[in-house]
């Protein structure tokens, strides 16, 4: 495994002649499209993150030619892909496409010679386990949640017909779980904490911390459509359940939850999202545990503000166990 900092904070747009091709604000027409705010600032550090995919790529090109160069190059297959989207507002740490969706590249040349240079099928980070044992090895394996990247870019799998997220956030202090699903088509996403403020949308608002500049402010925001304006009002305090076209609306500006015309596709995906958080016993969805991880959440941001938790050595957290223990007995039962 090799880990890159391209593109993660800070967004620095050259470091050490790097890359040879540099981005500058001037070269672009605008942010992100999901963003939906546009500001000369905004577009600074667009281009400070396009800078950084550009050194990305060149570094990747560097480990591709250190790879030539020991001879192992064409039996060994490199699978590239991120841990999440962009972290610019409505990206990372959201449940939106910009924050879910994430690019995935493989290369093999003596183990997958496929005529696909794309595929529009809905693939999953629960694929890559599949994939690398389908690579090392020709036996039947025991069923996995996955599937084989590698059959599927043969055409000898379909891709999922629906892939799901969950998550909670990694500290106490911006606690939200959501869950979500998707087909080709049509996004559900469930706001388990829905009726409370999305405690991520400060971080990028106000800048709460100085590395995460690549939000849109109040100000900016303020200065948007009516449209854009109630798009971030959404994410700030989310309703239950938002319901998206995503062929129509691929960046989720309108939120089709509550349009009538669209009550019968919306219903499918909550049962859908419903029996997957079932079969993969998420401890969610059982209102003890809800409360229970709620209360410890709280109790904890009284007693370590600020994370303050993460320096005390005597700490830890006690929903493993419980968690480990309703997984226990769901599978008993």
């Amino acid at each position: 495994m090799v880990n890159f900092p391209d593109a993660h904070f800070p967004l620095l747009r050259k470091v050490d002649g790097l890359p040879t091709i540099e981005v500058n604000e001037n070269q672009i027409s605008g942010t992100l499209p999901f963003v939906g705010v546009d500001s000369e600032r905004l577009r600074a550090q667009t281009a400070d993150y396009y800078s950084q995919i550009n050194r990305l790529d060149e570094s990747i090109g560097m480990l591709m030619d250190s790879l030539k160069s020991s001879g192992k190059a064409e039996n060994t297959l490199v699978i590239f892909l991120s841990d999440h989207g962009a972290q610019f507002s409505r990206g990372k740490t959201t449940s939106y496409e910009a924050g879910l969706k994430i690019p995935l590249i493989m290369n093999w040349p003596k183990g997958l010679k496929s005529k696909k240079l794309k595929s529009e099928e809905l693939v999953s980070v629960v694929d890559l386990f599949p994939t690398i044992v389908d690579a090392v090895s020709s036996q039947e394996k025991a069923e996995l949640p996955g599937k084989s990247l590698i059959k599927i870019a043969k055409d000898q799998l379909p891709g999922h017909d629906y892939i799901y997220a969950g998550g909670m956030i990694g500290t106490a202090k911006y606690f939200y779980p959501k869950r979500s699903v998707r087909d080709k088509q049509y996004k559900l996403i469930h706001n388990l904490y829905s009726g409370e403020r999305d405690p991520y949308f400060t971080v990028y608002t106000d800048h709460v911390y100085a590395t995460v500049l690549s939000g849109s402010s109040r100000a900016e925001i303020a200065s948007s459509t009516d449209e854009i304006k109630a798009v971030y009002e959404r994410w700030e305090s989310p309703p239950a359940y938002e319901f998206y076209d995503l062929e129509t609306d691929p960046w989720e500006f309108n939120n089709l939850a509550d349009i009538p015309d669209y009550q019968e596709e919306m219903e499918r995906l909550k049962l859908v999202l419903t029996n997957w958080r079932v079969n993969t016993r998420d401890p969610f969805i059982d209102p003890i545990m809800f409360k229970r991880i709620k209360a410890e959440v709280d109790s904890i941001n009284t007693l370590y503000p600020n994370h303050s938790y993460q320096k005390d050595t005597t700490f830890h957290w006690s929903y493993p166990e419980y968690f480990g223990d309703y997984v226990l007995n769901a599978e008993q039962n």
